[in-house]
């Protein structure tokens, strides 16, 4: 039997129960997310991977808790 299997969350499937932990890789630059962020989550990211959750991320700038905190 495989570990990873189809989880159903909300009526929504979940392809794996494999959750890649919340990480800030860095590659913030006040609040401004630059390619090297995002490359580390496309290349970490892939259909082995049920839910991938992105680190210290602020919804507005005078919420982050440093100058690293990605701002969306």
């Amino acid at each position: 039997m495989s570990i990873i299997h189809p989880l159903i969350i909300n009526n929504r499937e979940i392809i794996s129960n494999v959750f890649f932990a919340p990480i800030n890789p860095g590659g913030i630059s006040d609040g401004i997310i630059s390619n090297k962020y995002i490359d580390f989550f496309v290349q970490h990211s892939g259909n082995g991977i049920g839910i991938c959750y992105v680190g210290n991320v602020a919804l507005q700038k005078s919420w982050t808790s440093n100058k690293n905190t990605a701002v969306v």
